[in-house]
């Protein structure tokens, strides 16, 4: 089974602080996939050519996040972490990533499989991956 990649690991991190600071008690679904555009070095890497190969801008993404939640601005200052946890939506994102990580034979599930899960379980934020130019086929055919 596979388990999630370093890369994954590191798209939680951003969007725990990402979480922390639009004041969140919990990392929504769309926390998780804003933090997949907010790493700059993670969106240059092999595993996630997002800048190369998918042409997605940040801040486009990252407004439509903005619309998506209805937050308000960032809190000024650094992130406060506290208690803070996954969603049950988060949890189930990340369990669909790893179940289409294993029918594709892959060893580790990545970002790229965390946006295809996001696109594939429909509702709003597959919407907004939708409108920013994100399609199932296109994240399958950048897919390893």
């Amino acid at each position: 089974m596979p388990v999630p990649s370093d890369a994954l690991l590191g798209t939680l991190l951003s969007a725990r602080v990402l979480a922390s600071q639009y004041g969140a008690d919990e990392i929504l679904p769309e926390y998780l996939i804003l933090g997949v555009f907010s790493d700059p070095p993670l969106m240059e890497t092999k595993e996630l050519p997002i800048k190369s190969v998918l042409q997605v801008s940040s801040s486009l993404v990252e407004e439509l996040f903005e619309r998506l939640l209805g937050t308000a601005p960032k809190q000024a200052g650094p992130a406060k972490f506290g208690d803070m946890s996954l969603s049950r939506g988060s949890q189930d994102l990340i369990e669909s990533a790893i179940s289409l990580a294993e029918m594709r034979g892959t060893e580790a599930a990545g970002p790229l499989h965390l946006i295809l899960a996001a696109i594939v379980n429909g509702g709003s934020l597959s919407e907004a991956l939708k409108h920013a130019g994100l399609t199932e086929i296109l994240i399958e055919r950048v897919l390893p």
